[in-house]
């Protein structure tokens, strides 16, 4: 299993980017899943959304796996 995030999380918006959208990136025996997201707040919130959701996202999968 291997997670990725991107995105931008601040403090201000370039050119075609939005503070807090990104995308999280799950590779997994059977294949790769990606998730676009998009996030509000503060810098330090959107990264810890990030690396949450990122993470919820694999404990979903583990879970699928051995149920």
């Amino acid at each position: 299993y291997a997670i990725s995030v991107t995105g931008y999380a601040g403090p201000g918006a370039v050119e075609k980017s939005k503070v807090g959208a990104g995308y999280i990136g799950l590779a997994t025996p059977e294949g790769t899943i990606s998730k676009k997201v998009n996030f509000l707040g503060s810098r330090k919130k959107v990264k810890e959304k990030f690396a949450v959701s990122a993470l919820e996202l694999l404990w979903r999968i583990l879970k699928r796996d051995k149920g």
